[in-house]
């Protein structure tokens, strides 16, 4: 059975999604003051490394704001 594009969703999709997610542990976890501002930006920073800009750049633009 093939799936139309409507109903698959590409790898940036699922990127953005677990980046959104993401952002939001990260976002509860410095209003908790479980990390600083700083670690968490660092953790972002970090993890960016393991998707280069050239395959991944709508990862990058998203993170950059």
């Amino acid at each position: 059975m093939t799936h139309s594009t409507a109903e698959t969703a590409t790898s940036s999709d699922l990127g953005e999604l677990a980046l959104a997610i993401v952002f939001e542990d990260l976002r509860a976890r410095v209003s908790k003051a479980e990390l600083s501002e700083a670690e968490a930006k660092t953790l972002v920073e970090e993890a960016l490394q393991r998707f280069p800009p050239e395959r991944h750049p709508d990862l990058h633009a998203i993170v950059a704001g």
